[in-house]
């Protein structure tokens, strides 16, 4: 092999061949392959953390109510024969025993449940307001003791009454929201508004509570009494509410076996399948980032072997002229360092256009989130410089001896 050393002056003689300075111009295929991986390893992992920052934001959203310890349970008397007359008092029989159950604090129920994607609304007339305008709410018909289960605290006036269930008596209370954008800075507390031909008077304000989604803003919420129909049972527990489950299922079968029971879970259970979707794309994103930051460190790892293997009496000339290990190690660290910045580059070019196709997945965070922008290709280079480390340290320990006599 021709070479020719050139000397600088106060510096380590450097080695310059031809074919070697050509290698160290051009990244070659493997170079090119490495840069690819790299890239995609930023974009699978930049997806992942964005899911991830997502998940981490809903999961701070304040839901309005406490939704720890808290189990729900889904009956419809009418599937075993009850008519409008005796759901009620099933109702009222089933809330007692489920209420006595041994770790059980309080026990109501409702039309529906929240936060499990279930949503009614209807179109309302507040009075004092012109007659021929109405506003749309979302409305939530619930049993006594509701509030105080949800610990959903009711701000002014009062909570429903028995009485004013087991009647049927057409009052209600209303969100923050409803106050906020319906009433014009007017009391609430006894003014009328209707529904249909129904007029409901409005006894109490209660807290804004999430109710379909935890990605929605608060909107105006209408609660009204609940005198029959499917409901869901809602009680809170002293104790993790899903040992509770057997004891209630046989309350509920002790109070009548033909009463089926659809469904039992806990709160926190169904808000995590309402997370269903960002959930299982961030494990997907991650999973497939971890695969492409394994391959991007295997292909770090041998560009470098391949390279100091085949610069083996390059080596063993620069330790014989007086290069230092660290000279040595540098040396291939610097094209692995290339390497990566280019990837880099490429990957979080391509990262900026492929995270906008997660933008309607995304929650309290943007697109383009800085912070994880900037943690990834840190994390990422980390990485790929502890992958380059190990073969460049080996090339730093070659005997010049055995270098030179190398073919």
């Amino acid at each position: 092999m021709r070479a020719a050393v050139e000397f600088h002056r106060g510096a380590t003689p450097r080695l310059l061949s031809a074919k070697h300075a050509g290698r160290t111009r051009r990244l070659g295929l493997r170079g090119v392959l490495v840069v690819v991986q790299v890239g995609l390893s930023i974009v699978m992992l930049t997806g992942a953390g964005l899911m991830l920052r997502t998940l981490g934001k809903l999961r701070s959203v304040d839901p309005g109510f406490d939704t720890r310890n808290l189990l729900l349970m889904w009956i419809d008397p009418t599937l075993a024969g009850y008519n409008q007359a005796h759901v009620d008092s099933y109702y009222g029989e089933l809330q007692q025993r489920v209420a006595a159950i041994p770790g059980v604090e309080s026990a109501s129920y409702s039309s529906d449940a929240l936060l499990v994607g279930s949503l009614r609304t209807s179109e309302i007339r507040v009075d004092g307001e012109p007659s021929t305008q109405s506003v749309k709410a979302q409305v939530l018909m619930v049993g006594p003791q509701y509030f105080t289960t949800m610990r959903l605290p009711v701000l002014r006036g009062r909570s429903f009454s028995p009485p004013d269930v087991r009647g049927g008596l057409p009052v209600a209370l209303v969100n923050e929201v409803f106050v906020r954008e319906f009433l014009n800075g007017r009391d609430p507390i006894g003014l009328y508004f209707a529904s249909g031909d129904q007029r409901w008077e409005i006894i109490g304000v209660v807290r804004n509570a999430k109710y379909d989604s935890l990605t929605k803003k608060d909107k105006p919420t209408v609660y009204l009494p609940l005198v029959n129909g499917p409901a869901v049972f809602a009680l809170r527990t002293a104790i993790p509410a899903a040992t509770l489950i057997p004891a209630v299922r046989k309350t509920v079968h002790d109070l009548d076996e033909n009463v089926p029971v659809i469904r039992v879970q806990t709160q926190s259970e169904a808000i995590d399948q309402r997370l269903f979707n960002q959930r299982l794309l961030a494990r997907l994103l991650g999973g497939f980032s971890g695969l492409g930051i394994g391959l991007a460190c295997i292909g770090l790892y041998g560009l470098v072997s391949y390279d100091a293997a085949s610069r083996t009496k390059e080596i063993g000339v620069r330790t014989a002229l007086g290069a230092q290990r660290s000279d040595v190690l540098r040396l291939f660290l610097q094209r692995a360092i290339v390497v990566m910045l280019l990837g880099l580059a490429v990957g979080v070019g391509s990262a900026t256009l492929a995270t906008r196709l997660l933008t309607s997945m995304l929650y309290g965070i943007k697109p383009l989130d800085p912070v994880t922008f900037i943690a990834v290709p840190i994390l990422l280079f980390g990485i790929g410089l502890a992958a380059s480390l190990l073969p460049s340290a080996r090339a730093a320990r070659v005997d010049p001896s055995v270098a030179l006599r190398s073919e």
